[in-house]
């Protein structure tokens, strides 16, 4: 679904951002693919690492860029929606505290 027209300026962030950082992604990979081939064994591991920041990325992109398409996340309204159920053990700490911060502790000077 195509951005609506009050969100095109987010849109064009995103996708200069994604441009910015697969072009990154893209740089590093290649200097440690040429690291790699030249003998320094670490760099194989970021070799593999630089896609899997393109791929989240790339994902993070996807996901911001069409977050409004599915409507709110939550199903019922905050008017609609039950409070929590009390905790059973607030009272007895909420006691506990009271009863710590009216003790009288010496000044430690």
């Amino acid at each position: 679904m195509p951005p609506s027209p009050r969100s095109r300026s987010q849109a064009w962030r995103l996708h200069v951002t994604l441009a910015v950082g697969l072009t990154i992604c893209l740089v590093g990979f290649a200097v440690e693919l040429h690291r790699g081939l030249g003998g320094h064994l670490p760099a194989w591991v970021y070799v593999a690492e630089w896609p899997a920041f393109a791929i989240v990325g790339s994902v993070m992109w996807w996901r911001l860029l069409h977050a409004d398409a599915d409507g709110p996340s939550e199903s019922p309204k905050e008017s609609e929606a039950e409070p929590p159920a009390p905790d059973p053990g607030l009272e007895d700490w909420r006691s506990y505290v009271a009863r710590l911060e009216s003790v009288e502790h010496p000044d430690p000077r």
